[in-house]
């Protein structure tokens, strides 16, 4: 078995080497692949990757003149995955838990049904200092029902998974088309991609905290949802 994370930074000089530590350092039966996106920083975060990518065989690093913005770079590591499972972590953030990888994967193992896994965590307030557990709900593979309400007329989001940890079944990409999001320039590519994917398999997410979030002024993750491109992209 074979698992890939795609790391997606920019401008991360600070935090990136924490992140690829804590995804270097897991543990369990599985074969490991790290894909880091480096978006053309300004700063030293390129040669802190480069220094991974030399140091390390499992370490591929996506690398290029110009920047891309967020979900380009975030698709262009998914396509150079080849891990049976898929998972996503920011540059900025980190695994909390040296097994994180390998109680996900064995759930996924467990229940053939479910295709995505979140990732209960904690949130870290950088402004203010503060660690706070709780980043997703604990949701097991019986009580999924992000089906009944993702494209539902009253647009109540259904279960949304914060996308830092997320795993996913390989076979999950065939039911999104990336470049149409990228054609698209939606604001943001986990939310889409999640109320799709809730059409063709469950959700589950372990209770224990496995990753750590860190939280600054503003996320993109939650002030676009009703962005028009975003909108017209759920209504077809």
């Amino acid at each position: 078995m074979k698992i890939s994370v795609t790391v997606v930074t920019y401008n991360q000089q600070e935090t990136i080497a924490q992140t690829l530590d804590s995804i270097l350092c897991q543990q369990g039966d599985f074969e490991l692949e790290v894909v880091v996106g480096e978006d053309c920083s300004t700063d030293n975060t390129l040669a802190i990757c480069q220094e991974y990518a030399e140091r390390y065989p499992n370490v591929k690093l996506l690398s290029g003149p110009h920047n891309l913005g967020i979900v380009p770079n975030y698709f262009r590591t998914l396509k150079e995955c080849s891990g049976d499972f898929l998972s996503c972590i920011a540059g900025d953030d980190f695994y909390c838990d040296d097994h994180a990888l390998e109680k996900q994967s064995k759930y996924l193992l467990r229940h053939p049904k479910v295709g995505v896994m979140g990732a209960n965590g904690y949130r870290y307030f950088v402004r203010r200092d503060e660690l706070v557990l709780g980043l997703n709900n604990a949701i097991t593979a019986e009580d999924s029902k992000a089906k009944e309400f993702y494209f539902s007329p009253k647009y109540q989001g259904g279960v949304y998974f914060t996308p830092v940890g997320l795993m996913i079944r390989r076979e999950m990409l065939q039911y999104v088309d990336l470049d149409e999001i990228i054609r698209l320039q939606l604001p943001v590519e986990d939310y889409p991609m999640q109320a799709i994917w809730s059409q063709y398999t469950k959700f589950a997410c372990l209770p224990d905290p496995l990753v750590t979030y860190r939280v600054y002024k503003e996320s993109a993750t939650f002030i676009s949802y009703d962005h028009p491109k975003y909108m017209q992209y759920h209504r077809g």
